[in-house]
């Protein structure tokens, strides 16, 4: 099924780990779509393909961006946790049809100000929320404003 079959590498692109998964021969990764063996046969080529890497980092990009310009305070005061929360937040809330920059960012502010209580460090946890709840609060208004009709 055509449909099952772009779902399946959309979804391949948003994830290096399950690309890697099909490499090292797993594909329990496309048992969730309804394929048909050539499909599936298409996808593991595609899957191993040298050019799939930056497919990856591209899709990673077009989401971290809108990130690190809404929230830059946030990002800088995850400081070296933020690779590991933007990590769980991509596998967390995978993208959807359409996403607006200011979307993103909000759905990332949410993300972070809801971190269980230990998730980050005394010392760095102060200044996530501090920094999160200003610039979380600022994106808010901002997409309100664009959702708005006058």
């Amino acid at each position: 099924m055509l449909a099952h079959f772009q779902q399946a590498l959309a979804d391949l692109v948003a994830s290096p780990s399950r690309c890697q998964e099909i490499r090292d021969g797993d594909q329990r990764a496309l048992h969730d779509y309804e394929l048909t063996s050539v499909e599936v046969d298409r996808l593991v080529i595609i899957a191993g393909h040298r050019g799939m890497a930056a497919n990856c980092t591209v899709y990673r990009s077009n989401r971290l961006t809108p990130i690190v310009i809404n929230l830059p305070d946030t990002c800088a005061a995850l400081g070296e946790h933020f690779r590991e929360v933007v990590d769980q937040f991509w596998a967390e809330h995978p993208t959807e049809h359409f996403v607006h920059f200011l979307v993103e960012s909000d759905r990332f502010a949410r993300f972070v100000n809801d971190l269980p209580a230990g998730s980050l460090p005394d010392d760095a946890s102060a200044r996530v929320t501090d920094a999160v709840t200003r610039e979380g609060r600022a994106v808010r208004e901002r997409l309100t404003s664009t959702t708005t009709v006058g």
